[in-house]
């Protein structure tokens, strides 16, 4: 079986066959062959002496469409594992064929070609000298009126001239009675024409027989397509479950990586913790630096109000030293000048102790003068003694202050 609409006439083809029971079969036309093979299979089923052969160039026409070499590698391969016996494939024109057959030895004529009504009137009349007197010719496509089709057009001119019967499904199917020796099944079949009601029955068996066939056919096609859609579904799935594996690999990949991340984050936010109660001491280390500092800044303020107040009484003691020290040259100058007038007194007592002996009487004067000289002396002595007393203390006083002075700027 293969996609045609000849597929709805089989259940006739073996009708026709069993009736006729031709010496020889020719098809005008194969293709997928179809129609060819449904009589190959009547032959063999039959167990017929029947010859069966198929013209065709299996390259295609204008209505069949243009195909590959691979249409007829596949009808011979199928011709060859089934019907090797009794049919053969003539490669070839229409035209050329005609030389391979003798004149009435075709008893059925199968034209399926061309379908123009110039090709098809020049493929009934070039080989209808090949026809024996029983014989019968069918033409498919009687029913088609588009494309160019001018099979309806023949049937009509031969209906006028020979018994004939014509169905109308799978793009209708025209039976002519070319021979004069016609059997009395076919007879009968060409007399149905005539009724309109028992051409309908004939029609209706006939069509819902072949309608079988049609949808055994596409029984089969979704039979292919639903195993091919399970192969692909099954290629699908296991691709599917591979992808899923490998989904699965990417994605524990992508955890394990996820995970040695957090795993290393964690390192990291612990570190970052241990840093931050690090700053947190250090910041509360800093704030108490800060305190510390501000107290010393107070201090440091305080010290500098002091250092400057110390600084004042140091000027102020220096100015007393100074005032101290400058009395104290002038005693010592009055010391010096005493010690001087002293001296000259000492001078003039052994002056006038030389002249002791001389001025007795003006000795006790000087004598007196003396004893004054002396006791002014020792008050001056004591003065001085008081004054260096002074000094040394104030010398003293300076120096504390020095070091404590020191010991505030350091």
């Amino acid at each position: 079986l293969a996609q045609s609409a000849w597929l709805e006439h089989i259940p006739f083809a073996f009708w026709l066959v069993d009736t006729l029971r031709p010496r020889n079969i020719v098809e005008l036309g194969t293709h997928y062959g179809s129609s060819y093979f449904s009589f190959c299979q009547a032959v063999s089923t039959l167990d017929l002496e029947t010859c069966c052969f198929a013209v065709d160039t299996w390259g295609g026409d204008e209505h069949a469409g243009l195909y590959g070499e691979e249409v007829y590698r596949q009808v011979s391969e199928y011709n060859q594992q089934h019907y090797s016996g009794f049919s053969t494939l003539i490669r070839s024109t229409f035209d050329q064929a005609l030389e391979h057959f003798s004149q009435g030895s075709i008893d059925l004529l199968h034209i399926d070609g061309l379908h123009t009504f110039e090709a098809v009137r020049h493929d009934f009349e070039s080989w209808l000298p090949k026809l024996s007197e029983r014989a019968v010719v069918i033409m498919h496509d009687t029913n088609v009126r588009e494309r160019g089709f001018g099979v309806f057009q023949l049937l009509d001119e031969l209906k006028r001239q020979y018994p004939h019967f014509e169905f109308a499904h799978g793009n209708g199917l025209g039976i002519v009675g070319v021979g004069c020796e016609q059997s009395p099944e076919l007879n009968n079949l060409y007399k149905i024409s005539e009724n309109a009601r028992a051409t309908k029955q004939v029609r209706d068996i006939f069509y819902r027989l072949g309608k079988s066939c049609s949808e055994s056919w596409e029984n089969s096609q979704l039979k292919r397509q639903l195993v091919t859609q399970q192969d692909d579904i099954q290629a699908e799935q296991q691709l599917l479950v591979e992808q899923q594996a490998l989904e699965r690999g990417r994605l524990a990949e992508r955890i394990t990586a996820q995970h040695n991340s957090i795993v290393e984050m964690e390192k990291q936010l612990a570190h970052a913790q241990i840093q931050a109660d690090d700053l947190s001491l250090a910041q509360q280390h800093i704030n108490s630096l800060t305190s510390e500092v501000a107290l010393l800044q107070e201090q440091l303020n305080e010290a500098q109000t002091n250092l400057s107040v110390w600084s004042q009484e140091r000027i102020q003691a220096n100015d007393e030293l100074h005032s101290a020290l400058h009395q104290l040259e002038q005693q010592q100058s009055r010391i010096t000048s005493q010690e001087q007038a002293r001296h000259q007194l000492e001078q003039q007592v052994n002056t006038l102790t030389l002249q002791l002996s001389e001025e007795t009487q003006r000795a006790s004067h000087l004598t007196l003068a003396l004893s004054k000289s002396n006791s002014a002396l020792i008050e001056h002595s004591r003065q001085i003694s008081e004054l260096q007393l002074q000094l040394e203390q104030a010398l003293h006083v300076q120096n504390t202050q020095v070091r404590t002075l020191a010991e505030r700027d350091n």
